[in-house]
């Protein structure tokens, strides 16, 4: 059946026969991790698409908007900043930030180890949404400091 109606000029078999992408990993991630090693092999399996890491970041993004909504904002310093000092609610969610920090700082490492950081055809930042999720850690972790003096 030549075509379809989609695209009436394009042959079924016309795809079939053609080489497989290429894609080609970063001999040594960061300089330290050769391709071959067990302990990258490992994070290259953690972090490829569709595994189970995709689910538990994904589920973990929730959590921490779900977080964010309940800050309680009538306790504020004068910076307007929410405060952990006049509101145990804040404390705990103040914890839960650090926890998520956390979370996504070791997404990053792990995805950075696995796909190299910016050589390489899959390295972190060639990856849009990689891009965008980097600035918003860095800015988390630069907004942790500010705030927290603690990194």
């Amino acid at each position: 059946m030549p075509g379809s109606q989609i695209y009436p000029f394009v042959e079924e078999n016309d795809f079939q026969n053609l080489p497989p992408p290429v894609s080609k990993q970063v001999d040594k991630s960061l300089g330290l991790f050769p391709l071959d090693s067990t302990f990258r092999q490992r994070m290259i399996k953690t972090v490829r698409s569709g595994s189970w890491f995709d689910s538990f970041i994904l589920t973990m993004i929730v959590l921490n908007a779900v977080t964010m909504a309940c800050v309680d904002y009538q306790h504020v310093d004068e910076n307007y900043i929410p405060s952990s000092k006049t509101s145990s609610r804040n404390a705990i969610l103040e914890m839960a930030e650090l926890f998520f920090v956390c979370i996504f700082v070791m997404e990053f490492i792990m995805k950075v180890i696995a796909n190299g950081f910016i050589k390489g055809d899959q390295a972190y930042l060639k990856d849009n949404w990689n891009k965008l999720d980097f600035i918003v850690v860095a800015l988390r972790c630069v907004y942790w400091n500010k705030t927290h003096e603690f990194i």
